[in-house]
Parts: C-alpha cells; structure tokens; sequence
C-alpha cells in the first residue's frame, strides 16, 4: 500500500443521523480518495480524504499496537472545534452514539484539526472478547462492569457522524474491515521491529502492567511544566514501552508525536520510574512484550 506525507491533528465525538439533519451548519461528505495505510516507523495510520477543497476533511484511524482501540483524527476546515477541549457526540450508525472528550489543534499552523479515540470490533468474535476484557478490568479494579458500552463491528458500519456543536460532520465510510484489517497487518509488523514477537502475544494470558495503580496516577498526575503551561500549551501523549521477560523498560517510544517534544520527552521520564510486571503465558512464563499508555495535558 502507497504512503502518504499529510500532516494530521485532532478530533473526538459523535451523534445520530437525525440530530445532524437537524443543524443549519451540517456537512455530508463522501470519499473524494481511495483509503491507504502509512506504514511509518514508530505508527500505523490508516486515512482517507472525504469532501474536496475547503470542506475537505482528512480523516486517519491511527493505531500504534495491534488492538481495537483507534485514534480517529479530523484535519480540515470543517473540523475546527472552536474550544481547545469540549464533549463531542460520536456515532457509528446504525450503531447509538455516544459523548466523548475532544482535543483541538493546529497543523502547520494552517488546518485545524479534532482527535478522539474509540473501539470499535473487527468482527463478532473480537466484539465478545472486548465484552471479557473490559469485565474482567472492571472486576480485577473492584467495580461494577458497564452495562452497556457503544462497540461498533468493522463490517456493519454505514456512516459516521461527528457532532462537534456548532457544526456536524457525516463521512459516508462504508464497512471497514478490510481497512482495520490491513491497519491491524501493520500493527503486528511494527511489534517486529521493536523486538516483540506477535504471535506470543497472540498467547498471553496476563499482559504486562505497572505495578500498582497508585504509583502510575502518581507520576502521570505530577506537576504541570510551568513553563509549556506559561505558553498555553496542552498535549495527548500516547507511548508504546517495550518490556523484557523481566519487566524492565527496553524501550519508550511516541508514535507520530504532535506536542512540543517536551512532553514527550517527559511522560517517558515517569514511565521509566514505573515497576512493571512482565507479560505471561498461560503456565506463568514471563515473556517479552509491551504496555501502551495514551496521557492528556490539559489546561483548565
């Protein structure tokens, strides 16, 4: 698959097909490119360019391990979100929408552009173990397992609307497993190239995680820089930390970094002080493998 050098921002949100015939400012906008996946060093990011000229919106799934957990940027006119942060309504129709936290930023000082995350299943198979994965989290932390949780499947998406208040944007996608699919391929590929084999992954029963809950909220809630927090400045800082059989820190890396490098630079520094209890397979044995940690620096 073809690379491509666009630069990329943020958005987060979504609501439903009639909430945004409803808005006076609705854009509908329908694949003006074909998808592709950029194959990049540290990330993959699958993208694809919907409307043409100044109500063009790139749209990029961005994905760093091979999970169901996506980044979804927004980079155009269209997508300018008015707030450096906001609740925004997402929906995979026909699946329900949902409210979610949005981040705005500046490409190159030109686009403006939104950033969110969000699940969704490749298949049906996957949507049930992302179901046990998050009881079996809420149960392990001595809570109560959400009821309902919005878990789109690849196959059976029709659109996808983004309400970001003063304006709504619906992308006529179509289904997309065979694009998280290919996105996925290229997830596992990157794993290789840190030193971390797929296919053990494949069979770990316990994945690796900091050791206790209260040192990782400790250091990811240290002090704000005083002097990125003089500038204004905010971050989302997503790090992939390899991790031998041991569970010390081979390396951390941040994918396609969109902040001052200072932050950057700085949530690797708390992550090094972390503890880690290495990865396990079903019988106890420790192997080498990863932990992912997305963080926001956030200005109120």
């Amino acid at each position: 698959m073809r690379r491509t050098g666009w630069a990329i921002a943020a958005v987060y949100g979504m609501l439903t097909a009639s909430a945004a015939q409803a808005k006076l400012d609705t854009f509908v906008l329908d694949a003006s490119s074909p998808w592709n996946v950029d194959w990049a060093d540290n990330a993959c990011v699958l993208q694809r360019m919907y409307g043409e000229g100044d109500e063009g919106v790139l749209l990029r799934f961005m994905n760093f391990t091979p999970d169901y957990t996506y980044q979804i940027q927004l980079t155009g006119g269209p997508a300018k979100l008015n707030l450096p942060q906001r609740d925004i309504r997402v929906s995979f129709a026909p699946f329900p929408f949902y409210e979610t936290g949005a981040m705005a930023a500046k490409v190159d000082d030109t686009y403006d552009s939104v950033l969110f995350s969000t699940q969704i299943a490749l298949d049906h198979d996957e949507f049930d173990r992302m179901d046990a994965d998050q009881r079996r989290s809420a149960l392990a932390k001595g809570e109560e397992p959400a009821r309902h949780f919005v878990r789109p499947i690849a196959g059976e998406i029709e659109r996808v609307h983004v309400d970001l208040g003063p304006r709504t944007l619906t992308f006529n996608i179509g289904a997309l497993e065979k694009p998280l699919a290919a996105l996925r391929t290229c997830t596992r590929d990157l794993l290789r190239k840190w030193g971390v084999d797929p296919d053990v992954q494949d069979l770990v029963a316990s994945e690796a995680h900091p050791v206790g809950d209260g040192e990782l909220r400790r250091q990811m809630g240290l002090k704000f820089p005083r002097n990125l927090a003089r500038k204004g400045a905010q971050a989302r800082v997503n790090v992939v930390v390899t991790l031998d059989p041991r569970g010390n820190v081979k390396g951390c890396r941040v994918p396609l970094s969109q902040n001052d490098p200072r932050f950057d630079e700085l949530v690797c520094e708390r992550v090094d002080k972390l503890t880690f209890e290495p990865a396990r397979l079903a019988d106890g044995t420790p192997v080498t493998s990863y932990w992912a940690l997305t963080t926001t620096f956030l200005l109120n």
